[in-house]
């Protein structure tokens, strides 16, 4: 387990996760936030592997927000992606009654990256599968009662 304490430290983590050997073999990544904002979601150097993991077979991205209007109007990047890499993604919306919603990355239920507050930027990152796997867990019980969101395109009148 390590762990960090600022906000560039999580962003590191977040690209640190996102390794070519860890994807390759990498069949679900999970993306869990109230709305994402301070997520590295536009660096290139999130996309470029996101891009590489999708092209795979057989993978899944994951996303489970309250909302992604923050998305919308700070990561312009990532949309873009979205819209060409849809078909990998599923992205849902729980509702607002939920009570605690973890901030996580979960990479194949091996490896987890945990917000634990917010306003500081603290968390932790665990290479312990059986960790991770219970951070999935509780990901995807929030995951089973989400209802489809963040369409893949918007369409206006």
């Amino acid at each position: 387990m390590s762990t960090f304490e600022t906000h560039e430290a999580f962003i590191e983590a977040v690209i640190g996760a996102l390794t070519p050997d860890r994807l390759a073999q990498a069949r679900e990544i999970v993306l869990v936030d109230p709305d994402f904002e301070g997520w590295p979601l536009d660096d290139p150097r999130l996309l470029e592997p996101l891009t590489d993991f999708a092209r795979l077979p057989g993978r899944r991205l994951q996303l489970l927000a309250r909302r992604y209007d923050k998305v919308l109007r700070e990561h312009p990047r990532f949309v873009a992606w979205r819209r060409t890499w849809g078909h990998v993604i599923d992205a849902r919306v729980y509702a607002e009654v939920t009570p605690v919603v973890p901030s996580v990355l979960l990479v194949d239920r091996r490896w987890a990256l945990q917000i634990l507050e917010r306003d500081t930027w603290h968390g932790r990152v665990w290479s312990d599968a059986a960790r991770a796997y219970r951070c999935w867990e509780s990901a995807d019980a929030l995951l089973q009662r989400a209802e489809p969101g963040f369409a893949q395109t918007t369409l206006g009148l």
